[in-house]
């Protein structure tokens, strides 16, 4: 780059996006100030013929019917052509395009720039050729300079392997020489590493500890942010609620929430004004959270970079992998929107000469790199690979590679080659001629496994966990079930969220009858509203046509109570939080389905219901163990958040709002039986007066289930009650396996400890491994499953008084 020392001041440097900042830095060592204009061929383009404001996408996609990928390849092509008309239909299909952009103002020119630049000094330099479209541009101004890359040599040496992975062990080799000799990570780069050698270099470079720059960006959609807050925009309907929603789900101190979020809000606020449909809209934000990435990498470590269009100098190390046919070169075929038999009309350059102009380039390209290694393989797997036939075009030279099989990089390298070599060896006598001496250096328990969780480094943990997490009710019921689940599940994050049609259903019945205390509630008007976000199949509108029919019993039972009750004030879908600091920072967070409440004396009453589509029970006898807290996580939310100022709990129910099909019983109608289906499960206060105000006919079970009084005055013997004291200790019992849960993650323990009741192991199996996706990670032995006795009643709460 020393041309940059003798260049004019108050020039324009045309070089490639990639190429600014390694230009800025070296500018800015220079000893005199430098006054340059910096721009890729893609903005000069802009500035001096026009731009187009991000609208004219948008309008493209409703008025010609196009998805986002079709209506952007239209828009590039749109500066190919003049304004006139065309022999040929493809061009002028273009330029009523331009003029439908033109008569919406969504056209962008400025005629001062182009005559601003016509006597500057126009330099271009990076680029590995100049098209004819950019040579046309460049035809405008009357002192171009062109600088092309030096170069420093004459020949470039090639090596060949038998497989891919034989010429990354080369790859490792080379740089732990360079390593060893003093030499940054940060100026070692490997080129055109396509996705089976960056799985190769991830694996071999992980094990070796050296680290590389492979996984460094990731699109936002691929992020567990960026997923949730689309499935919550596609259900909304609303970038305003979505961007609500998005700012708590965030924590914006976190540098890496903040990434995310700062990507986020440049997308929303691209579509936030647009008067446009919704599905238009949010087919351009899921498409730029698929192609919009955010780095989340805290490591420095060798590059992967491009060979094309990019500059290295004397102090880098370059290693260009898979130098084979098809690849290198690059190749263009004739598959543009502007094939090459119209090319000629709008001045642009066909592929085959693109073709000869990228075997050209490259092969300057190898001889400007002063510190190069290249290679190939023959092999991937089972594919056979081939070299690329620019090498003997122009007599690269080459040469077999032979890897020293003694060199191990690293003890679990060695660990991992020896375990291979024993398997050839045993499965097909294939004797490695270096497994004997590899032998004698390491040592492996081969073919022996101890699936036991082997403790991590508490540290490492929360520096992984930047010293903070979140915990809900689910994770809560996944550490007691199994502490290793919780560790895969809840840690490490390894099962993707999926919504299953079940869980489809259930969210469908959950927002329906969260609206029912709205004005003018219209239940086909939500359910379909609901239905518009997800295409479904035909078997799948079979379900959910007969199901609606439930939700109609659901609905009307729903408001037979609500007119009943006393407690007649609702929250719904209600989010609590709760702070936690215990060597961790900890954000307890839940959604409530329903509250119920009133105010009576200067003390609020207080119910809570949880809405279920299965066939769950409220057993608070599981709570001891914490395997099933949903309920009185629900009520220790509400006190720790203070949702009220004064309170008294009425009681805590399930309500199961999607069942099978009730069982005949000739001596009750069908509405009685799915109104009996429909009762509320679960406990409730033993103050009488408390509880008629929320179900004025709990003495004949009328919207609780099995809560009848004896002739004696007393509550059944199914009736579920508990007293003041018990519901504060339930309080307490909650905040203590929150508690023990943080306390297991301070300390790094996550040992396999599915549990199970002693008495139902033999019929039901293992409470903690049911619907577990891990059965292949753990291999879970006796001595691992954690046996217990059932409590037979509820007096451990007062252990918690």
């Amino acid at each position: 780059m020393d041309f940059l020392k003798s260049i004019n001041n108050n020039s324009l440097l045309i070089t490639p996006s990639n190429m600014k900042s390694t230009i800025l830095d070296y500018i800015n060592k220079l000893d005199t100030l430098l006054n340059v204009k910096i721009l890729s061929f893609n903005e000069l383009k802009k500035e001096i013929l026009f731009d187009y404001k991000e609208e004219a996408l948008l309008l493209l996609m409703k008025e010609y019917g196009l998805n986002k990928e079709v209506a952007e390849e239209y828009l590039n092509n749109i500066y190919y052509i003049e304004d006139k008309s065309y022999d040929n239909e493809k061009l002028n299909e273009l330029v009523k395009m331009k003029k439908l952009l033109l008569d919406n103002n969504l056209i962008v020119t400025d005629d001062l720039l182009e005559s601003s630049y016509k006597d500057k000094d126009i330099y271009v330099y990076g680029y590995d050729y100049i098209d004819s479209f950019n040579n046309r541009l460049l035809s405008s101004f009357n002192k171009v300079h062109i600088i092309k890359k030096e170069k420093i040599k004459d020949s470039v040496n090639i090596y060949e392997f038998n497989n891919l992975k034989d010429e990354v062990i080369y790859l490792l080799d080379s740089i732990t020489n360079l390593i060893d000799k003093g030499i940054s990570l940060e100026d070692i780069v490997i080129v055109n590493t396509d996705d089976n050698y960056k799985k190769e270099i991830y694996k071999l470079f992980k094990i070796t500890g050296i680290p590389v720059e492979i996984y460094k960006n990731t699109c936002i959609s691929s992020t567990i942010v960026g997923n949730k807050v689309l499935k919550y925009l596609n259900t909304s309907r609303s970038i305003e609620e979505t961007f609500n929603y998005l700012n708590e789900e965030l924590d914006l101190e976190n540098e890496y929430d903040y990434k995310i979020y700062s990507k986020i809000l440049s997308i929303f606020n691209k579509y936030y004004s647009y008067d446009y449909s919704f599905d238009i809209i949010y087919e351009c934000i899921k498409d730029d959270f698929n192609k919009e990435s955010v780095n989340l990498s805290k490591n420095i470590g060798i590059k992967i970079g491009d060979l094309s269009n990019s500059y290295y100098d004397e102090s880098k190390y370059v290693f260009l992998v898979g130098f084979n046919e098809g690849v290198v070169p690059r190749i263009h075929k004739d598959e543009d929107y502007i094939s090459d038999s119209l090319k000629p009309l709008v001045g642009l350059t066909p592929s085959s000469t693109l073709n000869e102009l990228e075997k050209e380039s490259l092969f300057n390209n190898l001889l400007s790199i002063k510190n190069l290694s290249s290679s190939y393989s023959l092999r991937y797997k089972d594919s056979e690979l081939f070299k690329s036939s620019l090498i003997d075009e122009k007599v690269l030279i080459t040469s077999k590679y032979e890897l020293d099989s003694n060199l191990y990089y690293s003890d679990l390298y060695a660990k991992l080659s020896l375990s291979k070599k024993l398997d050839e060896l045993i499965k097909y006598n294939k004797h490695d001629e270096s497994l004997d001496s590899l032998y004698n250096k390491v040592s492996i328990d081969y073919k022996t496994y101890d699936n036991r969780y082997k403790p991590i480094d508490s540290k490492a943990l929360k520096e992984y966990l930047d010293n903070k997490i979140n915990l809900s009710y689910s994770t809560i019921k996944t550490f007691y079930s199994c502490q290793f689940r919780f560790y895969l599940d809840k840690i490490l994050k390894i099962s993707p969220y999926e919504e299953t049609f079940e869980k489809y259903l259930g969210n469908l019945f959950h927002f329906v009858i969260s609206k029912m205390k709205e004005d003018n509630f219209d239940l086909d008007r939500e359910w379909n509203s609901y239905l518009n976000n997800r295409e479904l199949t035909n078997k799948e509108l079979f379900y959910v046509n007969k199901l609606k029919k439930e939700l109609v019993i659901i609905i009307d039972f729903l408001k037979e109570f609500n007119y009943d009750t006393g407690l007649d004030k609702v929250y719904t879908e209600e989010k609590r939080v709760v702070k936690k600091s215990n060597g961790l920072d900890v954000t307890f967070t839940g959604y409530v389905d329903k509250i119920m409440y009133k105010e009576y004396d200067g003390v609020t009453l207080v119910s809570i219901i949880d809405y279920k589509t299965g066939n769950q029970d409220c057993d608070l006898k599981d709570a001891y163990y914490g395997i099933d807290l949903q309920l009185p996580v629900y009520l220790y939310l509400i006190d720790k958040d203070r949702l009220f100022p004064t309170y008294k709990i009425v009681g805590f129910y399930l309500q199961k709002i999607l069942q099978k099909e009730v069982e005949i019983d000739e001596k009750k109608s069908y509405l009685d039986l799915k109104y009996d289906n429909l009762k509320l499960l679960g406990y409730s206060t033993t103050n009488l007066t408390d509880l008629s105000r929320f179900d004025p006919g709990y003495e004949s079970s009328r919207y609780i289930r099995s809560m009848s009084i004896t002739k004696e005055g007393k509550f059944n013997s199914k009736a579920k009650v508990l007293d003041e004291k018990e519901f504060n200790a339930t309080i307490k019992l909650v905040d203590s396996k929150i508690d023990n849960v943080i306390n297991s993650i301070n300390n790094a323990d996550f040992k396999i400890n599915p549990i199970v009741y002693k008495d139902e192991e033999e019929k039901k199996g293992i409470k903690g491994c049911d619907y577990c996706n891990y059965k292949d990670v753990c291999f879970r032995r006796y001595r691992d499953v954690l046996r217990v006795d059932k409590k037979e009643n509820l007096s451990f709460l007062s252990e918690y008084e």
